[in-house]
């Protein structure tokens, strides 16, 4: 069997700095009570005193060490010996492999997780590539089986104002991998917002007339998902919840997609008109300003200055003609 060799026996090492290291000792016990120094220094051993005591420990913890490792092999090896022959051919010629050290405990973790059945002797988890078989929830019976909170952060807020709780949750309904995204929002819009910090998507009692809950789903999700996600979503809340299908690639450049907001496809066709308005004021892209500053012509163009003058004498005149400021 594989096997790490304990170090061989070494004699104890007598050196200055060791003799050194225990009068510094001997010395501070003495000024840690000064009063008991005299007895303090009575029970102490002397130098010659304390490394032939030290040789002596040295020698009997070496020989303890290789006693009790010999004694964890001889228990393990126990425990191998126990199972049949063709069981004990194949933990063995998996120990030649495996990535473990050497080491009695390593190998009995290693009975225990075959034990178990954490590790098939058959098929064990390195030396070859394997299939990764993600954990996926086909038929979820509640919104917590199918998916789980990975973060959470606060948005909007303001002077008279408390921000909102928004919740991100993950999870794989067989299509793949899904992340949620679910904030609360107020129905009326011109009301004040606001939403306790201990805001659940689950038995939350806070604003159950005032506000619905919008849920933000990216990853591959199929229409009988999306359903799926709203029906959970709406099982678990009593508020009105409103599940969307975000398509996170619309809008970036080098895309064919055109415009900048990102395409939505919603659970329920009979929106209420207060949340399609407030979805399109979310998804609604922020305008961008012309410029008002534009280039005027370098310090050194004559023609272009002399031209905006011109053209700021014309336009400034109040008739057609020369300038009044032009001479006659």
């Amino acid at each position: 069997m594989r096997f790490k060799p304990w170090p061989r026996p070494t004699p104890f090492e007598d050196t200055p700095r060791k003799r050194a290291a225990y009068r510094r000792k001997r010395e501070r016990e003495q000024a840690a009570l000064p009063l008991f120094a005299p007895a303090i220094a009575e029970r102490q051993l002397g130098v010659d005193e304390e490394m032939v005591r030290r040789t002596g420990q040295w020698e009997r913890q070496q020989q303890e060490g290789r006693r009790q490792r010999a004694a964890s092999w001889r228990r393990v090896r126990a425990r191998l010996f126990a199972l049949d022959a063709a069981r004990r051919r194949a933990i063995r010629a998996l120990w030649r492999v495996c990535p473990y050290p050497a080491d009695p405990s390593y190998f009995g973790t290693l009975l225990h997780e075959i034990a178990t059945g954490r590790i098939d002797p058959e098929r064990p988890p390195w030396g070859a590539a394997h299939a990764l078989n993600p954990r996926t929830t086909p038929n979820p019976a509640s919104f917590a089986e199918a998916f789980r909170q990975i973060g959470q952060r606060t948005v909007g807020g303001g002077p008279m104002t408390v921000g909102a709780d928004e919740r991100l949750f993950c999870g794989n309904l067989g299509s793949g991998i899904l992340f949620l995204t679910s904030r609360v929002r107020l129905i009326e819009p011109n009301e004040s917002f606001y939403t306790s910090s201990n805001h659940r998507l689950r038995d939350s009692h806070v604003g159950r007339s005032g506000h619905w809950v919008d849920i933000e789903v990216r990853g591959p999700c199929s229409d009988e998902d999306l359903q799926r996600i709203t029906r959970l979503a709406r099982a678990t809340d009593t508020r009105p919840v409103v599940v969307r299908r975000i398509d996170p690639i619309a809008g970036l450049p080098g895309r064919s997609i055109e415009g900048s907001a990102p395409a939505v496809a919603c659970a329920d066709a009979d929106l209420p008109a207060l949340q399609a308005g407030q979805l399109e004021r979310d998804l609604r892209p922020e305008p961008n300003p012309p410029s008002s500053w534009a280039p005027g012509p370098m310090a050194g163009d004559v023609i272009g200055v002399a031209a905006m003058a011109a053209k700021h004498d014309i336009g400034s005149c109040p008739h057609a003609g020369p300038s009044p400021r032009s001479p006659p």
